[in-house]
């Protein structure tokens, strides 16, 4: 699978607490890497004890990632990936939301094209690999059809994050 993700933070420390794996170098013949279609920023709150604090934390983190989506014309999802700090976790779908819902907003209107914001809860992941391949089917996912959604990783885990959106709508 083509690289089709500009990856903000470091996935892997954030997940399993180690060094990342090094990068795979492209093989001989293989396809040039696409445009990116989704920015994807890590984030690690799990030192951060209050709402207003994880909420702070979540908008400089959308800044950085709406700073990079502006730099790529293909750019359709947006993504923020949190480890969370269990005092913030009840409250993370409400803060996630608003700060997403404001950034979405803005973004669409200045750039004139449908993006949509992914908030996730990646706290109980322990499958860096598993979450790389759901976020990269993010990004293949196409546009204009939640805007804004907030996963945790129980809902994507057996289910591609376009699905576990529908299932949380219906």
């Amino acid at each position: 699978m083509s690289n089709n993700i500009v990856l903000i933070g470091d996935l892997h420390a954030a997940v399993d607490d180690a060094p990342p794996p090094p990068a795979p170098q492209p093989e001989p013949g293989d396809a040039p890497a696409r445009e990116p279609r989704a920015v994807v920023i890590v984030v690690d709150l799990r030192d951060t004890a209050s709402k207003g604090d994880a909420k702070a934390a979540l908008r400089r983190a959308a800044e950085v990632a709406v700073d990079a989506a502006r730099g790529y014309a293909k750019v359709r999802h947006v993504v923020i990936a949190a480890k969370l700090n269990p005092a913030v976790t009840r409250s993370f779908d409400r803060l996630a939301s608003a700060v997403a819902t404001r950034f979405h907003s803005q973004l669409e209107r200045a750039l004139g094209r449908d993006i949509e914001f992914t908030l996730l809860d990646i706290t109980d992941c322990t499958d860096a690999a598993a979450l790389l391949g759901r976020l990269r089917e993010r990004a293949d996912d196409p546009a204009g059809v939640h805007g804004v959604v907030v996963l945790n990783w129980d809902d994507i885990v057996r289910a591609p994050i376009a699905q576990a959106a529908r299932e949380q709508y219906f």
